[in-house]
């Protein structure tokens, strides 16, 4: 009786359980379970009967319109509360949605969540979650154009956009073709994100999942602000026995990721998207979990992750304390910052250059510009004319490192550490990145 064309011929309840004593799709899906046991199921659930129709009706997949309507809209306590329900009630059944971002009856994915981050962080949750992800058609090259079913073609004559194909190849591609790594429920993991001000964070999505030796960590922050906190600890799920039994449990973090027993082993995993790699004691990471700090619509991705030993000092970051005098050579535009002291600033810096520098050294508490952002600016203009050598002189350290560039700004403060900047082009011409060299390493 809810729909005003058909109320006229509605069936009170109880003629209708008479009429109709087996649910309709549940004796289809037990049938076509004998008679055609290849076929595949796909439904369509009316809003937020998905799980209905999985669980009772026993469909083999059903459309997650869920995914798109709650992620789009930021309802992110609600849609990490369907996946706790659903962890609860029964982890298998996440295999079974099909997420998506749109679909013909729905407005374009692009209209919906835009080209930036924001897609690119629900589009990477499409990736990795257990279930089985689907693109929508003009998807993948940001057309704006609703495709009605009834359309024969489009309408509108628009054009790929080159660059949102580039960062679905470079971002979105390689996660789809892990998707061995990503499907099964069997060791997902969804964690509560532990707020530095206290709580969770419900609007950041963390999870891991793991097959064979591979392991993947995922963190997206689907709202316009930052936050900061620690993926320590699983929201309970439900475990089967082989007598049918069931019982709620929680994971750690080291659990979810199958860490090493040894305390003293170190963790290196690279994050996806920047490529950088990162260096986590094992011991650090069971105990207080992982701190991760998440800017608006920030996707983090933690991949490859493998485990060395170093304790017994014979390890791969172990080295023996060494002293190094190191040349280097360069074209004579570029600025070098090094481990150790420069020895030689009267062949490589102008006397403006060693002045600043002999004040840093001397009563300075803070760093200061020795090569300011305009000085490296022009740089950038110019081209180099010749050569110079850089000699750097470190003692008692176990590596040496440097960097070389013509577009970069330098500090340097009393206890003589080197920092290098990316100039405005780059990011900031006053951006220094302290890692880059000190006296002591």
């Amino acid at each position: 009786g809810g729909i005003p064309s058909r109320a006229e011929h509605g069936l009170p309840k109880a003629d209708f359980d008479r009429l109709m004593p087996v649910e309709f799709w549940r004796e289809v899906v037990d049938r076509v379970a004998v008679e055609a046991p290849d076929t595949l199921l796909l439904a369509e659930a009316f809003w937020m009967l998905e799980g209905y129709f999985v669980r009772t009706l026993g469909m083999h997949r059903v459309y997650n319109s869920a995914f798109m309507h709650m992620l789009r809209d930021e309802d992110n306590a609600g849609y990490r509360r369907l996946i706790k329900e659903t962890l609860e009630f029964d982890p298998e059944i996440l295999k079974r949605y099909v997420n998506f971002m749109n679909n013909p009856d729905e407005k374009t994915a692009i209209e919906q969540f835009g080209d930036g981050d924001k897609y690119f962080g629900v589009a990477s949750l499409l990736a990795t979650l257990p279930g089985l992800p689907m693109l929508g058609h003009g998807q993948l090259e940001g057309f704006a154009e609703k495709y009605g079913m009834e359309y024969r073609r489009a309408y509108h004559d628009e054009q790929v956009d080159g660059w949102l194909v580039e960062r679905h190849e470079r971002e979105l591609f390689p996660l789809l073709h892990r998707r061995e790594q990503f499907a099964e429920v069997a060791e997902f993991t969804l964690y509560d994100f532990e707020a530095d001000g206290g709580g969770v964070d419900e609007n950041v999505f963390a999870f891991s999942n793991r097959r064979g030796g591979e392991r993947s960590l995922v963190l997206y922050q689907n709202r316009s602000s930052e936050t900061a906190g620690r993926v320590r600890r699983s929201v309970p799920f439900v475990v089967k026995g082989p007598d049918g039994s069931r019982t709620m449990t929680t994971r750690s973090l080291a659990e979810g990721l199958d860490l090493p027993g040894d305390d003293g082993a170190w963790a290196i995993f690279r994050e996806h998207r920047s490529g950088l790699e990162y260096l986590r004691s094992v011991g650090e990471l069971r105990g207080g979990g992982l701190w991760v700090s998440l800017e608006a619509y920030r996707t983090q991705v933690f991949l490859d992750f493998r485990f060395v030993l170093h304790d017994d000092g014979t390890g791969e970051f172990t080295l023996e304390f060494g002293n190094y005098t190191v040349r280097l050579t360069v074209p004579d535009d570029h600025l070098v910052g090094a481990s150790g002291e420069l020895q030689n600033p009267e062949a490589v810096l102008s006397e403006t250059q060693r002045e600043r520098l002999k004040k840093a050294q001397g009563e300075m508490k803070k760093p200061m510009f020795i090569v300011t952002p305009d000085e490296a600016k022009a740089a950038e203009k110019g081209k180099p004319k010749g050569k110079k050598t850089w000699v750097f002189k470190a003692d008692n350290v176990r590596d040496f490192a440097f960097a070389s560039s013509f577009a970069v700004t330098a500090s340097a403060s009393c206890f003589c550490a080197w920092a290098l900047g990316f100039a405005a082009r780059r990011f900031s011409a006053s951006l220094m990145a302290r890692a880059a060299a000190t006296s002591s390493l």
